[in-house]
C-alpha cells in the first residue's frame, strides 16, 4: 500500500516507557510503513494530535530501525495519560518544519525589552 506523505496518517499504539541507558522517556511506537512515508517528504518533523492536543515532534529511530516519538511528563499528565495506554495519534508532516516554540517566559521578556527581541529575532 502507498501512503500519501501530505495526508494525515492515524494508528494506535501504546505509550511505552523506556529504562535503557539514559534514555529514560516515554514514547509510542510509528508503524515503519507511515515513518517511512513522512521521511521521505523531507523532513521527520511531524504535527500529532493526541486526545485533541496538537503538538509538534519529530520521528526518531534506533539503530535498528525502529520508529518512535517522544512525550514528555507534562503532556502526559494533561492528558492523563499513563504508560500501557493505547493512543490513537494522527500525524503528518509539519508544514513549517524550522518552527520553534518559544517559552511563555522567554516570550515575555522580548516583549518588554525592544532591544533584545530585535537582536534575537535577527539571528545574531
Amino acid at each position: 500500500m502507498d501512503l500519501d506523505p501530505l495526508t494525515a496518517h492515524e494508528f494506535i499504539a501504546p505509550l511505552l516507557k523506556s529504562d535503557v541507558g539514559f534514555l529514560k522517556q516515554h514514547y509510542t511506537p510509528v508503524p515503519t510503513e507511515i515513518a517511512d512515508t513522512i521521511i521521505a517528504s523531507g523532513s521527520r518533523r511531524i504535527i500529532v494530535t493526541l486526545r485533541g492536543k496538537t503538538l509538534r515532534r519529530a520521528v526518531q529511530n534506533t539503530k535498528d530501525g525502529m520508529y518512535f516519538i517522544f512525550f514528555g511528563m507534562s503532556i502526559l499528565k494533561e492528558l492523563n495519560i499513563m504508560p500501557g495506554d493505547d493512543l490513537v495519534l494522527t500525524l503528518y508532516p509539519d508544514p513549517d518544519p524550522d518552527h520553534v516554540e518559544l517559552g511563555e517566559e522567554l516570550e515575555e521578556v522580548l516583549a518588554m525589552d525592544e532591544e533584545a527581541a530585535a537582536r534575537f529575532y535577527s539571528g545574531r
